[in-house]
């Protein structure tokens, strides 16, 4: 792969179930990152996520809004992936340019998390790994 030493970031899209992180981190780590060694010191990994904890990725879910449910994947998701070293950042999907009132958000049944308990446990993460610059 001679294109591989000008990459500078890895993406991986972590749509996965809730009690499915850790097999898909260990999946992750056997296959991508031995392709980036020797680059892999100075490439960065970055999972996208979303969805359902039921296992997201399939737009034909049906059934009631949880903010509970949106709030304790991205718990998960927090809580695996910041025990791999090689994972580097987040790309978090979505937050719509056209956001609804704040006062309907336990009943928006979309991905975003605008005013949701998921907002606040994504602000609380990023607090905790906050580095001074």
């Amino acid at each position: 792969m001679k294109w591989w030493d000008a990459v500078d970031l890895i993406s991986s899209s972590g749509y996965y179930p809730i009690g499915d992180w850790e097999a898909q981190l260990d999946r992750i780590e056997q296959r991508l990152l031995p392709m980036a060694n020797p680059f892999s010191s100075r490439k960065q990994v970055v999972p996208a996520a979303m969805g359902s904890a039921r296992g997201s990725n399939d737009w034909g879910q049906e059934g009631e809004v949880s903010a509970e449910e949106q709030q304790r994947f991205y718990g998960a998701m927090f809580g695996h992936v910041s025990q791999r070293e090689w994972v580097r950042g987040f790309g978090l999907w979505d937050w719509s340019a056209h956001l609804h009132d704040e006062k309907d958000a336990l009943t928006d049944d979309g991905y975003g998390v605008y005013g949701k308990p998921a907002e606040q446990v994504i602000c609380r993460f990023y607090e905790s790994v906050a580095v001074e610059v």
